[in-house]
């Protein structure tokens, strides 16, 4: 388990940290073992953790008002999983792991005492969950008006490492098409 830790740090000197600072968020972390199918947070619970993913891929994901499972993104080996930014409040998302996985875990109240003490930390953390939303956001408009195929083939771009390993339900889900109509765009690709 002691590689897991290796990517952690070799994440955090990328961002230029002192070896104070990343010791003492190294620290916080403990390796976990995830199943595939277990969650990592779940929807209308608190959740006061923070993950470090070393392998495998989780799903951050969301029920419609109807009930339809709606996928907000795929994350991979060296992203984090956090699935609130307030532990007092129950989460809007869930993440559930999609292979076995194995992590780092720290609670989060931990992280945002860290983060009070560190306030270059801090300003580097707003500054990266800014940039991840502004993804999000701009991956949600482009979505709303473009083409299944168009969407599909981003998808294929972006997750070209991982898509074998994605169920087709949970592809569909995130492209916001049904698993049919998902097997109609793979056999138009394939010239079927």
């Amino acid at each position: 388990m002691e590689s897991c830790y290796q990517m952690l740090y070799k994440h955090l000197e990328a961002l230029k940290l002192s070896c104070t600072e990343i010791d003492d968020i190294a620290q916080l972390f403990s390796p976990k073992r995830y199943a595939a199918d277990e969650f990592f947070a779940q929807i209308d619970e608190p959740c006061n953790k923070i993950g470090f993913i070393n392998n495998g891929l989780f799903y951050m994901y969301t029920l419609q008002n109807d009930g339809t499972l709606f996928v907000k993104e795929f994350i991979g080996e060296g992203q984090y999983l956090l699935a609130v930014l307030d532990t007092e409040k129950p989460s809007d998302v869930g993440i559930r792991a999609v292979t076995p996985s194995v992590i780092l875990e720290a609670r989060y109240s931990d992280i945002e005492h860290l983060l009070a003490r560190y306030p270059r930390l801090a300003q580097l953390s707003r500054k990266k969950t800014e940039q991840e939303l502004e993804i999000a956001l701009n991956r949600m408009q482009q979505y709303a008006v473009m083409p299944a195929a168009q969407r599909y083939e981003q998808f294929q771009q972006q997750y070209r490492r991982y898509e074998q390993l994605i169920p087709q339900h949970l592809t569909a889900a995130y492209l916001g098409i049904t698993p049919t109509h998902l097997c109609r765009l793979k056999a138009r690709q394939n010239g079927v």
